[in-house]
């Protein structure tokens, strides 16, 4: 039986999100419209990838000082966040590169020893995983089991100040006549400038699962 077509139309509290402060409200905080509206576009880019379950494994990405104009203390921690962000998206995206190009070794810079590695669903690759060695080797089942041809190719990247980084990614790949297209997120959890947890999540499990079975 073919599935119903998965509606596209973003939820009404979305648009509430979105919505712009009433006369009223205006003498609140800038910055509490700016979070709520930067919250709004965490969840429509979200939305569009394919990947809403982020709304409930995720929480708030941006924290905005109350107020704008506030001491330079303010502005140095938003500053700092910012920056940590910019970091941690990059390291994110420095291990896309390598697992496509199989570098082991950036790999290792970028995973940590004690790194756990989540995957989903019913197929014989589900599991979590403990340890950078046990992480490796499911990935190494991922391109093993396809002749190589398993990717994952980086759509977008969001992260937030509190160490977790999102990657939207596609995943394809060909095994025993059957062909792998889907939409999948991976929550990265980083500290100190190292991967120390990855737990996938996938927009049709169900096609993630009939593929390795």
């Amino acid at each position: 039986m073919r599935r119903p077509a998965r509606s596209r139309q973003l939820p009404t509290f979305l648009a509430l999100l979105q919505s712009r402060p009433s006369r009223k409200d205006s003498s609140r905080p800038v910055a509490d419209f700016l979070r709520r509206r930067a919250k709004a576009s965490f969840l429509v880019r979200a939305h569009r990838a394919g990947c809403m379950l982020l709304i409930w494994v995720w929480p708030t990405p941006i924290r905005l000082s109350r107020d704008l104009a506030g001491s330079g203390q303010q502005r140095e921690e938003v500053m700092t966040d910012v920056t940590l962000r910019n970091q941690n998206s990059e390291l994110v995206r420095r291990g896309y590169a390598a697992f496509n190009s199989g570098e082991m070794d950036t790999l290792t810079q970028i995973i940590d020893e004690s790194c756990t590695w989540h995957t989903p669903g019913k197929s014989p690759i589900a599991g979590d995983y403990e340890g950078r060695e046990a992480t490796f080797g499911q990935f190494g089942r991922y391109g093993g089991k396809t002749n190589g041809t398993f990717r994952a190719d980086l759509l977008h990247v969001m992260a937030s100040e509190d160490g977790r980084v999102v990657g939207v990614h596609r995943n394809t790949g060909e095994r025993n006549g059957k062909r792998l297209d889907v939409l999948c997120c991976i929550v990265f959890d980083v500290k100190n400038g190292k991967v120390i947890d990855g737990r996938e999540h996938f927009y049709d499990l169900y096609a993630w699962d009939a593929f390795w079975a």
